[in-house]
């Protein structure tokens, strides 16, 4: 009951600031597309071996590369609903353009870091993904998925060549079934997260993190044809800086938790407010993400009617419901039981959003973002 108290308590907080609306709008921004943490074919046993702890990360129990048919599904589910103005929900889809290159990193002994592109990245789970790429290019023509940028990779790689040189052992287990993505509360072996890309625990590490964000904007133009307007920095963790390398890239909204952790090599990370409409000193507008639907985290939370409860309040104050659902709760590759659980609830929260708020509107990130910048 206190838990609960508290937390309705901060989701008014965090709704009462910012740019309001009397339109009921609604946003799906869903990261880590493109990002290969676990390959298909790695059970959860194997990471169990490995000494990963798989019960304590959803992530590691179920994320993959989503496959043709998880891509698919999806975009028949968005496509069977729609708003009173005919606009199907849409999928902020934040990718990750890049993964690691195990077998090259190791011929260089863990010294030096390569990477493979997204279209090699899909060619690495072969059937599985024999056509995705061109499905999201039907889905972005269909107003069903709408690529934003996420970044080069998701993952510190500075830091995790510094892990694996260390011999970290369950670092090495990981890369030794090309797996990057050990979360730290998955293991005592690792105190800093080698998912946040843009961490850094020296000072001169920051220019060889910032270079990659500039090649990342580079391959999404690449690969959609359209530049990204919108980012947002894996696990939430930037630094100053890379608000001014996305400013000379032309992005112009920010995508965000409340919450910003700013790196700080010294001691931990200090803690950084936002909310929807603030403006930067660069006239860069956060967008802020006050619902979070993520069944896959925890099979025990009704997360339909906690998503519900979430948008009620967001529409209280007159903001936008910016809901937060990540790839994993998705995909099917590793557990087909993961993905037919995922589309079930958000078909079932798609249905009763439609019903409580005939009125509401779907709209993606950008035209958010112009629409917040249209108003004062």
């Amino acid at each position: 009951m206190i838990h609960t108290l508290k937390n309705r308590l901060k989701k008014n907080f965090i709704n009462s600031i910012g740019w309001k609306s009397n339109r009921k709008l609604i946003t799906f921004q869903s990261d880590d597309w493109g990002s290969e943490r676990i390959p298909y074919h790695i059970s959860n046993k194997n990471l169990n071996d490995a000494g990963i702890n798989v019960d304590k990360c959803h992530y590691l129990k179920f994320d993959s590369i989503a496959s043709d048919k998880d891509v698919d599904s999806l975009f028949d589910l968005l496509s069977s609903h729609k708003d009173n103005h005919g606009n199907h929900p849409t999928f902020n889809a934040n990718v990750i353009l890049n993964n690691p290159n195990f077998k090259k990193i190791k011929a260089h002994n863990y010294a030096e870091y390569f990477s493979v592109n997204l279209v090699e990245t899909m060619n690495r789970a072969g059937k599985l993904n024999s056509d995705t790429l061109s499905i999201w290019n039907k889905g972005i023509n269909s107003s069903l998925f709408y690529p934003q940028l996420h970044g080069f990779h998701h993952l510190n790689h500075l830091r995790w060549l510094r892990y694996l040189q260390a011999d970290i052992k369950v670092i090495r287990n990981a890369f030794n079934l090309g797996v990057f993505g050990v979360s730290k509360n998955s293991t005592n072996e690792i105190d800093k997260s080698v998912l946040a890309a843009f961490d850094y625990d020296h000072p001169k590490d920051i220019s060889r993190l910032t270079s990659l964000l500039t090649t990342a904007h580079s391959d999404f133009y690449k690969y959609f044809n359209y530049n990204s307007k919108s980012f947002i920095a894996p696990n939430y963790v930037w630094f100053d800086e890379i608000e001014n390398v996305l400013n000379n890239l032309n992005i112009k909204y920010l995508q965000s938790a409340s919450v910003q952790r700013v790196p700080d090599a010294r001691k931990k990370h200090k803690f950084k407010r936002h909310f929807t409409g603030e403006m930067n000193s660069l006239n860069q507008k956060y967008i802020i993400r006050n619902v979070i639907f993520e069944p896959s985290e925890n099979k025990n939370i009704d997360w339909v009617d906690k998503c519900l409860n979430e948008i009620e309040i967001a529409f209280l104050w007159k903001k936008p419901a910016v809901i937060s659902t990540h790839r994993v709760n998705f995909v099917g590759t590793r557990d087909s039981t993961n993905r037919d659980e995922g589309l079930f609830a958000l078909n079932t929260l798609l249905n009763r959003i439609l019903k409580k708020w005939p009125d509401v509107e779907f709209i993606n990130t950008d035209s958010l973002g112009d629409l917040i910048s249209e108003k004062k």
